[in-house]
């Protein structure tokens, strides 16, 4: 395990994230050559293992970018600030092998490939999800994957889908959009009427993955 992702284990682990604030601020300034430390004044920001390291990492990590990244692991760690710490320590602790490998491994890649913060944020509610086994692996997976390539600005639509839009009742999206929903499996395609007499479209309807997501970022 590399060192930046440990002080990201690190601090989902032990750190008193009950004391996090929801930002690093709004500032946006190319700095390119300033380091991390002069974007960030309070001091519980400074003491998390992982805003540690990425201060200290090598100057061509530093500035913009790693206040970008610092500020994309801020929206994922305050989703967890109300989780005990020792309910945090156990979920780590229990975590062994290649199931560590692929959810902690692969965390910090995550966060640093998305697009926007706000799947962060949402990132952050699925592992927080997961720490509290309202979901199983398998299902932070898949949904890591989906929140990974889901167009943001069309996430009310789906919650619609799921909560405003009664059963059987044909949404208000384009079939394109539909199809992306459901390529990232939170919307089901019922292909079996296309080309059958009388038939029509396809029938998008909810599933279980989807219910769940939208229950888990819309607590």
């Amino acid at each position: 395990m590399d060192k930046i992702t440990k002080s990201l284990q690190d601090s989902i682990e032990a750190s008193e994230l009950g004391k996090l604030d929801d930002s690093l601020g709004e500032l946006y300034q190319d700095y390119s050559e300033v380091g991390l430390d002069l974007f960030i004044s309070d001091e519980i920001l400074k003491e998390l293992p992982i805003i540690k390291t990425l201060i200290a990492v090598p100057k061509i990590w530093q500035g913009i970018s790693n206040y970008l990244l610092a500020n994309k692991v801020l929206k994922f760690l305050f989703q967890l600030k109300d989780i005990p710490i020792e309910v945090r320590e156990k979920f780590i602790k229990e975590l062994e092998g290649e199931k560590k490998g692929k959810i902690i491994g692969q965390l910090m890649l995550t966060l640093d490939k998305h697009d926007q913060y706000k799947k962060s944020e949402l990132q952050g509610k699925l592992f927080k999800a997961l720490i509290l086994n309202q979901i199983n692996d398998q299902e932070y997976f898949s949904l890591t994957y989906a929140v990974s390539l889901m167009n943001i600005e069309y996430l009310d639509k789906l919650i619609a889908f799921y909560i405003s839009i009664p059963e059987g009742t044909s949404p208000q999206m384009s079939t394109e959009l539909l199809y992306n929903f459901g390529f990232i499996q939170l919307i089901k395609i019922d292909n079996s009427q296309i080309g059958l007499m009388g038939g029509g479209g396809p029938n998008y309807k909810r599933c279980d993955l989807g219910n769940k997501f939208v229950s888990i970022i819309t607590k």
